[in-house]
């Protein structure tokens, strides 16, 4: 008979927990999300967050959105891309460069939230 010795702490690279300050989604600022979100929608909320994800790695440039990549993650089309880029752009939420031939570069434009000074007065 062989015998099975069952590890309650197992030690090893494998089972080391992650530090959640690395993970992007934790640092998903809220009021910037339900504006992407209210402006353009479910895709403008997809939007934000690969932009996030994508400016994690390689900071805050002008990063071209993959059509196959929100595709095959999402299930979002290139036509409701360009849509919502139309929108955020509008919104003053993006900078895009196009060119022809080529995928739509965008970048964040980093603002901050400031509430209307009716709500603090009130």
């Amino acid at each position: 008979m062989i015998k099975f010795t069952k590890l309650l702490n197992p030690i090893g690279k494998k089972n080391k927990k992650a530090d959640k300050k690395n993970w992007y989604i934790y640092k998903l600022k809220y009021m910037e999300s339900a504006a992407f979100y209210k402006c353009a929608g479910g895709v403008g909320g997809k939007v934000l967050e690969f932009l996030y994800w994508k400016q994690s790695m390689n900071g805050n440039h002008f990063i071209p959105i993959s059509n196959e990549h929100m595709e095959k993650e999402f299930g979002i089309r290139r036509q409701r891309i360009a849509e919502a880029l139309k929108k955020l752009t509008a919104a003053g939420l993006v900078e895009t460069e196009y060119a022809k031939g080529k995928s739509t570069k965008v970048r964040l434009i980093n603002y901050v939230y400031k509430e209307d000074s009716d709500d603090q007065q009130g």
